[in-house]
């Protein structure tokens, strides 16, 4: 068990999803590891190196921000040349390495203490937490089981109580660190979680976005389940095709609403 709680639920949630995504995996033919993802150029078996080579990568940010090194452990060509590595294997070689690190990381979370959870540690778009690394993890691994689902044309689900779980961080603390590298723009978003208390206004200017809790005033307001408002935030759904299929709510200027997408880039 984790010394955080929000870190030892986001462990059972990881643990729970990599599973699934294992099964899914291992059933697959040898042909269909070649086939295209929703995440061009991706393959899946590239798809799946990148999922490996995020939890290897991870692990050794928070290793070396316990450590009090809250610099890059590893150059953008060597993590390149790895996930290349991976992308090379055969299926069982992936399979392995994908519960090799899995494990890794879930006992470096293991025993890390209350104190080592708040340690810096680096990311490219800037230094968070060893806390906050469990969490992307998670959301990486549930948004690429969901791509995976996607890509080979099963229907593809992002799971509530996950999405619900994983809703603050998306918006509170990656949005703002994202925006700035996308197209940005102007307008005042709500995004509200249906059957829930929690919204959030997003303030969008042509430098930053400022993110509160709750708040109103907003040109568009946005209201849809969690895990659409997720699949919204990441980059995964399409607010106007979630309007139609009465999937989400929009109340407010329309004309607004219709530029979410342009001004929230992907992750």
């Amino acid at each position: 068990m984790a010394a955080n709680a929000e870190a030892d639920e986001s462990l059972r949630h990881i643990r729970a999803i990599t599973r699934r995504l294992r099964d899914d995996l291992a059933g697959l033919p040898p042909s269909a590891w070649d086939a295209p993802t929703n995440c061009p150029p991706w393959r899946v078996r590239d798809l799946v190196a990148h999922v490996i080579n995020g939890a290897e990568s991870f692990r050794l940010n928070v290793e070396r921000g316990v450590a009090g090194l809250p610099e890059p452990g590893q150059t953008e060509d060597e993590r390149a040349r790895r996930v290349q590595q991976l992308a090379a294997a055969s299926p069982g070689e992936l399979l392995a390495a994908l519960d090799g690190a899995t494990d890794d990381l879930e006992a470096l979370y293991e025993r890390l203490t209350a104190d080592q959870f708040e340690a810096i540690c680096y990311h490219r778009r800037g230094n968070r937490p060893a806390r906050w690394y469990i969490q992307h993890r998670l959301a990486e691994v549930a948004f690429h089981h969901w791509d995976l689902q996607r890509s080979l044309g099963r229907p593809a689900a992002l799971d509530t109580e996950v999405a619900a779980f994983l809703l603050p961080t998306l918006i509170e603390s990656n949005l703002p660190r994202i925006y700035p590298h996308g197209p940005r723009g102007e307008g005042r978003f709500r995004l509200v979680a249906d059957d829930s208390a929690a919204s959030w206004l997003l303030i969008a200017g042509p430098e930053r976005l400022e993110v509160r809790p709750g708040g109103d005033d907003a040109d568009a307001t946005i209201t849809a389940r969690p895990e659409v408002l997720a699949l919204l935030v990441y980059g995964r759904a399409d607010l106007a095709e979630e309007e139609r299929q009465g999937r989400a709510r929009v109340d407010g200027e329309g004309a607004i609403a219709a530029r979410f997408h342009a001004i929230f880039p992907k992750p």
